[in-house]
């Protein structure tokens, strides 16, 4: 019987998903990947901002300073930082994202936000975010690693 509910409630969530409009398909989609797998990180991008230069917006203040300073050095040779190229948002900062959490060998979930300035061509702004993006996973790929070592 238990089977035969389960059945019936699949169906009618699809029924329901099917007469759901794009969006709410790709959030659902969303929803469903981000709960069945272990989630690092969310990063976000926002191209042609009205800035003075290359930004990133971080919540933890770990993943600043370890991941994010280094990924910099390349970015900066195609697109002209800000004055203030790392933001970090204290709001955002909990105890689950210290590298030194004691429940856990792994810094918790972070977020980031990528932001360009519109006054740099949009080709160089693409390739900072692909280089920044390709440079972040690696920096923090190897945080993990050191962290999960300890």
């Amino acid at each position: 019987m238990d089977t035969e509910l389960s059945v019936s409630a699949y169906q009618e969530f699809r029924s329901h998903l099917a007469d759901a409009d794009p969006a709410q398909q790709m959030w659902h989609s969303l929803e469903q990947e981000l709960t069945e797998n272990e989630l690092d990180g969310v990063i976000a991008v926002k191209g042609n901002e009205p800035i003075s230069g290359f930004q990133i917006q971080v919540s933890s203040r770990v993943i600043a300073t370890e991941v994010i300073w280094p990924a910099l050095e390349l970015a900066q040779r195609l697109v002209p930082l800000s004055s203030e190229p790392i933001q970090i948002f204290p709001r955002l900062e909990s105890n689950r994202c210290s590298l030194f959490s004691l429940d856990q060998s792994r810094p918790g979930t972070f977020s980031i936000l990528i932001r360009t300035p519109r006054h740099v061509p949009v080709d160089n702004q693409i390739s900072a975010i692909a280089f920044s993006v390709k440079q972040i996973l690696h920096h923090y790929r190897a945080l993990v690693s050191q962290a999960d070592n300890i």
